[in-house]
C-alpha cells in the first residue's frame, strides 16, 4: 500500500511540478536497499525549509551575491533566517522520545 501511494504521488508530481534547467530537483530521495530502487517522494513545503521558505527565497532575489556570501560564511544562517533554528530551539525533545516504542 506505503510503495504504491508514494509512486502515486511522484507520478502527480512528475505531471505538475516545475523543472530547473537541469530537470527536476527533489527536496527528499528514498532508497530502498532490498530492491535496490529510489524514488522521489512528493509532500507539502516544509515552510521552514532552507532551501525553499518564503525567507530564504526573498533575501536570494533582494541581495543575490552577498545573500550567497552570507550563507558560505555563516554556518547556520540558513537555518536562522528560515526559523528552523528558533524551530529546534522551542522543541521539547522530551516529548519526542515518548514516541519511541523501545523505551519504557
Amino acid at each position: 500500500w506505503y510503495q504504491r501511494r508514494v509512486r502515486e504521488a511522484v507520478v502527480s508530481t512528475q505531471s505538475t511540478g516545475e523543472d530547473s534547467c537541469l530537470g527536476r530537483v527533489p527536496h527528499q530521495i528514498r532508497g530502498f536497499l532490498a530492491q535496490y530502487s529510489a524514488v522521489q517522494t512528493a509532500s507539502h513545503a516544509f515552510n521552514k525549509c532552507t532551501a525553499c521558505c518564503t525567507e530564504v527565497i526573498k533575501r536570494y532575489r533582494e541581495n543575490k551575491m552577498p545573500f550567497l556570501m552570507d550563507v558560505f560564511n555563516t554556518a547556520n544562517y540558513l537555518e536562522k533566517i528560515s526559523g528552523l533554528a528558533e524551530m529546534i530551539e522551542n522543541t521539547d525533545f522530551g516529548d519526542i522520545w515518548e514516541f519511541d516504542s523501545d523505551t519504557e
